[in-house]
Formats: C-alpha cells, sequence, structure tokens
C-alpha cells in the first residue's frame, strides 16, 4: 500500500478555495460525506442536509419535520451505507435518522441510549453493516445493528487507552479499523476490531497542543485530522488540517494557518482525475486539491507518538 510519501497535497500550506456555487448557503456545517458523485453536507444552522453535485452546483435540500423530534431537526454527523441509506445523528433529540438519498425517512432510533450523538460511520461495507455513533456527552463509540438495536458501548470518559473525553467524528480505513477524534484527550484512538486493545496516537505536530475535532481517510489509508489550538478565547485560535500517513506519521499541514475556522468532518472526492479535500467549517465547506506524487520525502520527519 502507498503511504502518505506517495500520495500527497499538492503544496502544503494551501490556501483552500470555497466549494459551492455562488449562492450556496451553509451556516456552520459539521460534517460532508461524498456517495454516487455528489456530496451530502450536514447545514446545521440551516437545521437541513445539502445534497450538491462534485462541482458544488446545488442538487436539493434534505429536511426533517417529524414532530417526534425535540424542536428543529439539527444534523450533525452522516453516513451513507452501500444501499444508498443516509444516517444522520440529531444532537438536540439525540437521535439518529435513517433517509434514503432523496430524503424520505424511514427510521429513528437511539433516543433511549444517546446523550449527543456526533460522528457516525458504517462498521462495513455489507448491506447489513453496523452502526458505529460517537456520543460526545457520553464519551463513548455506540454500536447498533442495521436494524438499530444497540449491540454494544466501547468506552467511557476518562484518559486511559480504553477512554475518551468529549470524543467528535470516527472514520474507517480500508482495513475496517476504527479512528477516532478523541478531542480533550488531543489524540486519534485506533481500533482494530471490536476485541483488540485500542492505539493511541497522540496529535502534537510541531510540539502545538491540538484538540483534535474530525478525521477522515483517503483511499490510501492516509490519515486528515481537523485539529483547534487549545486556548481561550475561542475567536483567535489557530485551526488547521493536518496528514499522517497509514503509519500514523506525520507528513505536513494541508491549510495554511488561517485559512480554516472551526474544521471539522472531511471527505475525499473524485471528479473524474481530479481529487479534492473538503473541510465543513463554521463557515461553510473549504476545499484542497490532491495530487499523486512519486517523492519518497516525507515533508516532515516528525513522527507521531503511539501507545499501546
Amino acid at each position: 500500500m502507498a503511504t502518505g510519501d506517495e500520495y500527497r497535497v499538492s503544496n502544503f500550506n494551501q490556501s483552500s478555495k470555497k466549494f459551492g456555487a455562488s449562492g450556496l448557503n451553509v451556516n456552520n456545517a459539521h460534517d460532508v460525506k461524498e456517495f454516487n458523485d455528489e456530496v451530502f453536507i450536514t447545514d446545521t444552522n440551516n437545521h437541513r442536509v445539502v445534497v450538491t453535485a462534485l462541482d458544488g452546483s446545488l442538487r436539493r435540500y434534505i429536511e426533517c419535520q417529524d414532530e417526534s423530534l425535540n424542536g428543529d431537526f439539527d444534523p450533525w454527523g452522516i453516513a451513507i451505507s452501500v444501499t444508498s441509506e443516509m444516517y444522520v445523528t440529531d444532537m438536540k433529540s439525540h437521535v439518529v435518522l435513517k433517509f434514503d438519498t432523496t430524503g424520505k425517512l424511514s427510521q429513528k432510533f437511539g433516543s433511549a441510549e444517546l446523550q449527543k450523538p456526533y460522528g457516525i460511520a458504517m462498521a462495513s461495507a455489507n448491506a447489513r453493516s453496523k452502526i458505529l455513533v460517537v456520543d460526545l456527552k457520553r464519551c463513548c463509540v455506540c454500536i447498533f445493528n442495521h436494524g438499530g438495536i444497540l449491540l454494544r458501548v466501547c468506552g467511557h470518559r476518562g484518559k486511559g487507552l480504553n477512554e475518551l473525553d468529549v470524543p467528535r467524528l470516527i472514520a474507517l480505513n480500508s482495513k475496517g479499523n476504527w479512528i477516532i477524534a478523541d478531542y480533550g484527550n488531543r489524540r486519534l484512538i485506533i481500533i482494530e476490531g471490536e476485541d483488540n486493545p485500542p492505539r493511541s496516537v497522540s496529535i502534537k505536530p510541531e510540539n502545538r497542543n491540538y484538540l483534535v475535532r474530525g478525521v477522515t481517510v483517503d483511499e490510501k489509508d492516509n490519515i486528515i485530522v481537523s485539529v483547534i489550538s487549545h486556548k481561550t478565547p475561542m475567536i483567535g485560535r489557530h485551526c488547521s488540517v493536518l496528514m499522517y500517513n497509514s503509519e500514523y506519521t506525520y507528513m505536513g499541514c494541508i491549510s495554511k494557518p488561517t485559512d480554516v475556522y472551526m474544521p471539522r468532518g472531511m471527505c475525499v472526492t473524485h471528479k473524474n482525475e481530479e481529487k479534492s479535500l473538503l473541510v465543513a467549517c463554521h463557515d461553510g465547506i473549504h476545499q484542497y486539491t490532491f495530487v499523486e506524487t512519486t517523492s519518497q520525502t516525507s515533508h516532515s520527519s516528525e513522527k507521531s507518538i503511539i501507545s499501546y
């Protein structure tokens, strides 16, 4: 498998461009996913999911007026199965909503188990995949079956290897390993199968003290991490998008220091031969360019710190 040495962002320290046609109104986006040449964005403050083409042109809005919700639709995380089922976490109503990709609601689950669901992912690429839901208040990952029945809870609040501190988003690599953005502990937690002990990957490039907000992987299992510096007040915090290779070695900073504000969920898109990274941010979706390279020299010699 190629590593980040062979598949890198064109010119680390990039300036992004805004994704979407002019007039595309996205307010406080929290997550973004690609599926079947469409992009799905949780447009949280507008209480909807925005669906666009890969070029950013608007396709449709997905809204939910279900009376059982605790107020307005409050979408945060999003995952889409191989059978075109769209799962959205609703933070305010502490549920997972299941739609088809046209927006037809078919199921709700998790209200008895979830407190503040955020990140969500399909555990495998089969039609009856388990569903992984990150609960940032309970500090755990709840595992549901395809029918929405809770099977297991992994983790609890703390700083140990089996513990999490306000976890945010979750991604899976090609091996099915879970990669969890463990926000308060400033690290990624890697789970290589439900019954194996986790790994901890500290996210402290260039000795910066980062809180980890979001995570995604590309098709070569390079890991992309959205982070924010640990500083108060919120204004003036340093936000970045970082790249690690599949062996958890730091490759470089994709974004310029002031290029993104409050970055969260991300995905890698493919349009013809072009590859892009989309980053959900407070002010919309930012887009970076990916390219192939034959260079064997890492952008940074700094290694991540891995605990077992």
